[in-house]
């Protein structure tokens, strides 16, 4: 096992909160996202990356892969195999967290924690396992806990639980997991001193556990992802392909691309329509779709996602099982390309079904509906226009960092008034 440095060290800073006292803070992110696409990944890089820019100086932790280049966040990677399912079966915690909770990882939070930072950030329920550990140095410094959520995960995997035959291993399984999840979440949503969601419904599904004033949003940012990208293809010109962006990382994902591809492949074979799925995660998954159906073509990981972009007429946002914030929206509409989605599957962005977005209540209602405007260049660029109307300077990663900052700067500050009163800042929250 290999264990990067973990020594603080001053991050690039832009004028003016290069001149102002830096606060550390230890993010501790469970697996790399460096090197991922997916949409957790993402948030992560963009988020720790937006709060590097301004006065807070931003130490990553996690097992995985160290950035191909220097970024804001100092990085410490892990290069530890994650526990496998079957040794985290008795496990009070969830899969997602008891394979992370190895030696090595521990050894690595304890020394990070020793080099005292203000803050401590567990991003995502898979970094709960070392809550215990974060807990006590709250105790010993006074420092200050931050949860960065990604979905209310309670009612995600209970969704996808449900989603299983009851009696089956895997149905049975999944519901074991999911009350772990629950019992996990609701520890760390009533230990932390702050909690970030993404989307406002998410703040209020879990209000019953973390009061509002201890709750913020924080939406993504967006941000090309090619380097380069090409000039604007007038949608009249691109075939008449629809793209379904993501990755394919999770079993649930993958399940969810399934039932979409398997509602939409004869309609849209039917009507002469190609539906391109993209995006990286299982290659073995990938591999074994390949020749499986008659108008959908499973592309793996691109590198290129722009020039993807530009070859398409329409983007699709469908989850079945799970909903939240997708950050394809916004590769799609800021990018010029009409979206349609399923009821429930996008949330955080307002955009109306009809209006802004081609809907659909139904899989196959969706499918029928982009069946029926993928001629009409006029309507989908009316869509098009719409959407990149409303989406303008919403989403803002460096926002989103100042935000946070001024956030944490407050709590920090109270903790220390407090602890200067002769207060204790454990007893504050």
């Amino acid at each position: 096992m290999d264990v990067g440095e973990h020594r603080w060290t001053p991050v690039t800073m832009s004028q003016p909160h290069a001149d102002r006292c830096a606060l550390r803070v230890l993010w501790l992110c469970g697996v790399s996202p460096n090197g991922v696409e997916s949409g957790l990944a993402m948030y992560t890089r963009g988020l720790t990356e937006a709060l590097a820019s301004t006065r807070c100086s931003v130490h990553g932790l996690a097992i995985g892969a160290a950035p191909a280049s220097s970024t804001g966040t100092r990085w410490t990677t892990i290069d530890a195999e994650p526990r496998s399912r079957r040794s985290s079966l008795l496990s009070p915690l969830p899969h997602i967290a008891a394979r992370l909770s190895t030696d090595g990882h521990r050894d690595a939070v304890a020394a990070a924690l020793d080099e005292g930072p203000d803050v401590v950030v567990v991003d995502h329920l898979m970094s709960g396992w070392c809550l215990r550990q974060v807990v006590t140095w709250r105790r010993r410094s006074g420092g200050r806990i931050v949860h960065v959520s990604h979905n209310h995960e309670t009612k995600v995997r209970s969704e996808w639980a449900r989603s299983q035959p009851k009696m089956s291993p895997r149905g049975l399984y999944l519901r074991i997991d999911a009350r772990r999840i629950a019992r996990l979440e609701r520890k760390l949503l009533r230990t932390a001193d702050l909690v970030t969601t993404i989307t406002l419904e998410d703040r209020r599904s879990v209000v019953h556990d973390v009061e509002f004033s201890r709750s913020m949003v924080l939406s993504p940012g967006w941000e090309r992802r090619s380097a380069g990208h090409p000039d604007p293809v007038p949608l009249s010109e691109r075939g008449r392909r629809v793209l379904l962006l993501g990755s394919l990382d999770w079993q649930a994902k993958r399940e969810n691309v399934v039932a979409v591809v398997t509602a939409f492949d004869t309609v849209f074979a039917e009507a002469g329509i190609e539906l391109v799925v993209a995006g990286g995660g299982d290659e073995v998954f990938v591999e074994a779709q390949q020749g499986s159906w008659h108008a959908a073509t499973f592309l793996g990981r691109v590198d290129d996602v722009d020039e993807l972009l530009a070859s398409c007429r329409v983007g699709l946002v469908a989850e079945p099982v799970g909903g939240g914030f997708k950050l394809k929206a916004l590769d799609y509409g800021y990018s010029g390309l009409p979206i349609a989605a399923l009821e429930g599957s996008m949330a955080g962005i307002d955009l109306a079904p009809g209006r802004d977005i081609i809907g659909g209540s139904t899989l196959d209602q969706l499918a029928r509906n982009i069946v029926e405007i993928i001629d009409s260049v006029s309507d989908l660029e009316r869509l098009a226009n719409r959407t990149q109307t409303k989406l303008r300077d919403r989403f803002d990663w460096l926002d989103r960092g100042r935000k946070l900052a001024d956030r944490l700067s407050k709590m920090t500050s109270e903790a220390h008034t407090i602890a200067d009163d002769g207060g204790t800042a454990e007893g504050t929250r």
